[in-house]
């Protein structure tokens, strides 16, 4: 049985299984309004604010596997694949009872909502995809750019964390914030309602590798 966790403003959170895991997921709107899935890391990934103002949807969000308040697993050996997180996905929309979702991924999450567009196409009603790359295999498309040298070289000269010590597990999340673009950025953030908010609109038809890793 699934437990409501509450989140004061902005919704509800609530655990349910999903195979073989628990998730943690956070709806915000009526169910009757348009489904659109945020895939990203946790529900903390999209701004509370964000939210707020996707008045119209059936928003929602979670926690991936391992992540927040989700089931997490031996962090040396987790024992699922890209494929199970996928599988999740479609386990959030399924325990919605929703059948096709406009899907937004950012980062990992754009690698798991490209999958999901690709093993189970009448899922998605369209997609839009955030600072992530394809997962297909193969060069990256030319007209794509390529990851930043400054983020690469900072994410492979990370020291190891030691999963079994709680300071360092602290001292690299604050290694990887130190190297957040919006840290380095010297542009003042615009005002809330100066901010485009997406539309959702149909997926760009492109000629693609159907082939993912």
């Amino acid at each position: 049985m699934s437990s409501a966790i509450s989140r004061g403003l902005v919704g509800m959170e609530t655990l349910f299984p999903v195979g073989d895991v628990e998730l943690c997921v956070d709806t915000v709107g009526s169910p009757t309004d348009i489904p659109l899935l945020l895939i990203g890391t946790t529900v903390a990934t999209w701004d509370d604010e964000l939210v707020e103002r996707l008045t119209g949807r059936f928003v929602i969000r979670y926690d991936l596997r391992d992540t927040g308040r989700s089931t997490t697993v031996d962090p040396d050996s987790p024992g699922y694949t890209l494929r199970d997180l996928v599988t999740d996905a479609v386990g959030v929309l399924d325990g919605l009872g929703i059948a096709r979702a406009h899907v937004v991924g950012i980062a990992t999450g754009g690698f798991i909502a490209q999958l999901l567009a690709l093993d189970h196409p009448s899922r998605v009603a369209s997609l839009v995809l955030v600072g992530t790359r394809p997962v297909a295999p193969g060069p990256v498309d030319d007209d794509l750019p390529e990851h930043s040298p400054a983020i690469m070289a900072h994410f492979g000269s990370a020291p190891a964390v030691d999963w079994t010590d709680r300071t360092s597990i602290l001292d690299g999340a604050v290694a990887a914030a130190r190297c957040s673009p919006a840290r380095h950025s010297s542009t003042p953030p615009r005002p809330a309602s100066t901010r485009p908010v997406f539309s959702i609109a149909p997926v760009r038809t492109r000629r693609r590798r159907a082939t993912a890793c």
